[in-house]
């Protein structure tokens, strides 16, 4: 996986996050296994000058399991690598169905959990990187999401896109056209052309 924002090229590789210049190519940093804890860096999410990362035990992280010893997302300063906190986080889901966002101003992120069975529900919730602290949790059709640029809104692409306040996690709007349903759903979000792109993959 690999994320720009800035200045910053965020690599994520089996077991490793590195952090490159965008302009030298040089790596800044790395993120690696913590061999003490014995978990494994995944998902990630870069804003704000914040870099979030999710820490699984190996059976979440390498295969589908449920994490038995939980999970915890890391906080570092996007710039040099300086560890912040670990806020631990409780989640019945893995690495492959889990996907984390930082709000735009990384005072928020939200947690997507994936339904590992077809059809079911999706849990997106929105948590305070201080404390960890749940804010508000729906259960959704979703496979992919995104945070509008103001913050207000996260937006998520299921059967339908969807449309939900940031504060309260109530749905405000929602598509009029089915997206169709895919477990390989991404969601690209461009406001200013009013557009969002959903892509899937063929085998």
């Amino acid at each position: 996986a690999v994320l720009a924002n800035g200045n910053l090229l965020v690599i994520r590789t089996t077991g490793a996050v590195w952090v490159a210049d965008v302009a030298t190519g040089l790596v800044l940093y790395q993120v690696g296994v913590d061999p003490e804890r014995q978990t494994y860096p995944g998902k990630l999410s870069l804003a704000a000058d914040t870099l979030a990362v999710l820490f699984w035990p190996p059976e979440s992280y390498l295969a589908e399991a449920k994490a038995k010893k939980g999970a915890e997302v890391r906080f570092y300063e996007s710039a040099t690598g300086k560890f912040v906190r670990s806020v631990p986080i409780a989640i019945d889901s893995s690495d492959a169905w889990t996907n984390i966002e930082l709000s735009p101003d990384a005072k928020w992120f939200a947690l997507l959990r994936r339904p590992t069975r077809w059809p079911g529900k999706a849990h997106l919730s929105v948590h305070s990187p201080i404390s960890g602290l749940l804010r508000w949790e729906s259960k959704l059709s979703a496979e992919d999401f995104q945070w509008s640029a103001d913050g207000q809104t996260l937006i998520a692409l299921g059967q339908r896109l969807v449309w939900l306040d940031a504060e309260t996690g109530k749905q405000a709007r929602e598509s009029k056209f089915d997206a169709g349903s895919s477990e390989y759903h991404r969601l690209r979000v461009n406001e200013e052309a009013g557009l969002a792109v959903g892509q899937y993959s063929k085998y």
